[in-house]
C-alpha cells in the first residue's frame, strides 16, 4: 500500500469519526438522562450521583420534569425534547442521508417559541404544561440541528 493510499485511509477514517461523534456524545447525553431511572430505583445513592451531574445542566425543577416511576428523569421537560430531538434529527439525517439544510434565520425562528416560553416561565406570567415545554424544547432542538448539523458535515467532508 503507498503512502498516499494510507493517508487517505487515515483521513477517511478521521473524517468517519467526526461525522459520528457528535450524534453519539449527544445520543449518550440524552440516554443518560432517561435511562438510569430504570437501573436505579432501588439505589438512591446512584440516583443523586446522577441527578447531581445533569443539575449542572439543568434546573431540573420537579414540576417541570417527567418521572419514571416516581424516579425524576435528568433533565426537565424542555430539555428533554430539545437534546431527544438534537439526538435524533442528527442520527436521522446521517442514517438517512437526508439533505435537509435549513436556512440560518429559520434557526432562529425556531428558537423563539423556546426563548419566549423560557421568559414566560421565569416571570410567572404564563406558565406552561410540560407536554408544551416538551414539544418546544423538540422543535427547537430539530431547528438547531437541522440549521447547522448539515453545516459541520459539509465542513468535515470538505
Amino acid at each position: 500500500m503507498t503512502e498516499e493510499r494510507q493517508a487517505q485511509r487515515t483521513d477517511k477514517l478521521i473524517r468517519t469519526i467526526l461525522v459520528w461523534s457528535l450524534t453519539l456524545l449527544t445520543g449518550l447525553y440524552f440516554s443518560g438522562g432517561i435511562i438510569p431511572p430504570l437501573f436505579f430505583l432501588s439505589d438512591s445513592g446512584s440516583v443523586n450521583a446522577w441527578h447531581a451531574f445533569y443539575g449542572y445542566f439543568c434546573h431540573q425543577i420537579p414540576e417541570r420534569s417527567f418521572f419514571i416511576d416516581s424516579c425524576q428523569l435528568g433533565f426537565c421537560s424542555r430539555c428533554t425534547g430539545f437534546f431527544g430531538a438534537l439526538f435524533l434529527a442528527s442520527l436521522a439525517i446521517l442514517v438517512l442521508r437526508a439533505r435537509l439544510r435549513i436556512h440560518l434565520l429559520m434557526v432562529v425562528v425556531l428558537i423563539i417559541p423556546l426563548l419566549l416560553d423560557f421568559i414566560f416561565d421565569f416571570s410567572s406570567a404564563l406558565p406552561a404544561a410540560n407536554l408544551s415545554r416538551l414539544i418546544i424544547g423538540a422543535v427547537a432542538g430539530f431547528g438547531l440541528t437541522a440549521g447547522l448539523f448539515p453545516r459541520y458535515l459539509a465542513l468535515i467532508r470538505r
